[in-house]
């Protein structure tokens, strides 16, 4: 089953915001998630919020673990390093080749296959270095957007009363909202809170 997109729908007609799935109405299997109204949502949000806020040490010291195991690309660097020195000996084997094919005149047929298995295994070597440094960089900018949620967290003055929207926008990540009208929030350090 696809997982449902919440869309919101302006109902002029009854003055207000609501939210459901893309897949309520649809053909074939249809969504049993309810609809929500806009204020449903807010006030299900400043719940998740108080609840997160009243837990905010341990959150805080789970964040700062979490961005020390994300920060630690030791074992990246060292696949990464792996991969660059393949990457090396591949390119210096392709200059033995044609050193060797130009010295001592080597069959072009054996000439071009060799070529092609180097070059294969060239290109196997950079796409993994390339897909490790991707990896690095997305570990270091998870581990930056997790300090500015701490930072955040730690600035908050404390529970809200009303909608924010500003806490809406810094801290909210994604919010999942179950057929039994549960909501689960995820903020931003992979907390989840369900109200």
């Amino acid at each position: 089953m696809k997982k449902p997109v919440y869309i919101a729908i302006d109902l002029k007609s009854y003055r207000k915001v609501i939210w459901r799935c893309n897949c309520k109405y649809g053909k074939g299997q249809r969504c049993s998630t309810p609809t929500l109204s806009e204020d449903a949502i807010k006030a299900l949000f400043v719940k998740a919020y108080n609840l997160l806020l009243g837990n905010r040490e341990t959150v805080i010291e789970d964040c700062e673990t979490l961005v020390a195991m994300l920060e630690d690309t030791t074992a990246l660097d060292a696949k990464i390093a792996a991969a660059q020195k393949e990457i090396d000996t591949v390119v210096e084997m392709n200059k033995a080749l044609i050193r060797e094919h130009d010295a001592i005149g080597m069959e072009q047929t054996v000439f071009d296959r060799k070529a092609k298995e180097l070059d294969e295994r060239f290109r196997k070597a950079d796409a993994k270095v390339n897909r490790l440094k991707a990896e690095k960089q997305d570990r270091l900018m998870r581990a930056c957007s997790v300090k500015k949620y701490v930072e955040n967290l730690r600035g908050q003055a404390g529970p809200i009363e009303v909608w924010n929207e500003q806490a809406w926008c810094l801290l909210v990540t994604q919010v999942t909202v179950h057929a039994d009208g549960r909501a689960e929030f995820l903020f931003r350090g992979e907390n989840t809170i369900t109200v």
